[in-house]
């Protein structure tokens, strides 16, 4: 991806890396949207918002995390599956069980250092109170980007 840039290995495995972070979130952000506005995709969803648990319905799993990881395997970027799944533990981990739970120091330090650029237990509790907004899986740049951003989230 960068090899013709004269970078370092350890270099251009960060450079891509990062790149698949922000697509891979892109891929999240824009799925979830249309998770919420078009039929079919909402009945998987929906099992999700009945109530505050990281439920996901296993079509829903299938599109969130198997499909990337997939693609991931196919093209041949074995690290991009690590990254996939470091991104799925982080996201359900950390921003949806959290969210509906008193979170613990640990939590609490790294959602504070990153509030306003990672979406955070509190961003995403806002997208279950107001389902038109806050649909970022983590960088929040997303919702700003797309103005779908709950005013009052931080």
């Amino acid at each position: 991806m960068f090899g013709g840039f004269g970078v370092t290995p350890m270099i251009q495995v960060t450079l891509q890396i990062v790149a698949l972070l922000i697509i891979l979130d892109a891929y999240l952000y824009f799925l979830h949207r249309a998770m919420h506005r078009y039929e079919i995709l909402w009945a998987f969803h929906k099992e999700h918002h009945a109530n505050y648990k990281a439920n996901f319905h296993v079509y829903e799993f299938a599109l969130l995390w198997l499909v990337p990881m997939l693609v991931a395997w196919l093209c041949g970027y074995m690290l991009s599956m690590f990254v996939i799944a470091f991104v799925f533990i982080f996201e359900v981990g950390l921003t949806h069980r959290s969210a509906y739970k008193k979170a613990n120091p640990v939590h609490r330090a790294i959602f504070r250092s990153l509030k306003g650029f990672l979406g955070t237990a509190k961003f995403h509790r806002y997208h279950h109170d107001y389902p038109t907004t806050n649909y970022t899986q983590m960088f929040t740049f997303w919702d700003m980007v797309c103005k779908t951003k709950y005013k009052g989230s931080a």
